[in-house]
């Protein structure tokens, strides 16, 4: 099976104001996001959610709130991320990346949630077999992050 490689450029980290913020024309060209927050068992700086934005980066953190204003554990550190098909490394100077198909965001969302295991998402650590023939490179602030992901090395 051939692999389709893309690239998941990430920037931040975000205020949760500044996320909840986001000036139009950056948010649309977001694509997901990953929310870092001390977690009772993992400890502090941990990545506790990976998410598609769909509606914007900021409509979707908006969605958030009910958890992300608890302050009991602390301020969360919130990055973005566009995706972008991989050519090489050296042709893409911009790497905020035009949204692309929606199925094919699902598909990275799902492989990553599947390779990281966030403390709090429940849907796609199970169900990331529709990845099957994707390859990820993380680049920009990506963090705790693994720089390479594929369904491939994980069997799905």
């Amino acid at each position: 099976m051939e692999e389709k490689i893309y690239e998941v450029y990430w920037s931040g980290p975000y205020s949760l104001n500044k996320a909840k913020n986001l000036k139009p024309k950056k948010a649309n060209k977001f694509v997901l996001y990953k929310i870092y927050q001390t977690h009772p068992l993992y400890g502090p700086d941990s990545l506790v959610y990976i998410g598609k934005t769909e509606r914007g980066g900021d409509t979707r953190i908006n969605e958030h709130s009910d958890w992300l204003d608890y302050d009991k554990y602390g301020k969360p550190k919130i990055y973005f991320a566009s995706i972008g098909e991989f050519t090489d490394w050296e042709s893409t100077p911009d790497k905020h990346f035009e949204p692309i198909d929606s199925s094919i965001i699902g598909d990275v969302e799902a492989l990553l949630i599947y390779a990281h295991q966030p403390a709090y998402n429940t849907m796609n650590k199970k169900t990331a077999g529709r990845s099957r023939g994707i390859r990820v490179f993380n680049t920009g602030e990506y963090g705790a992050l693994q720089d390479e992901v594929s369904a491939l090395f994980h069997w799905i």
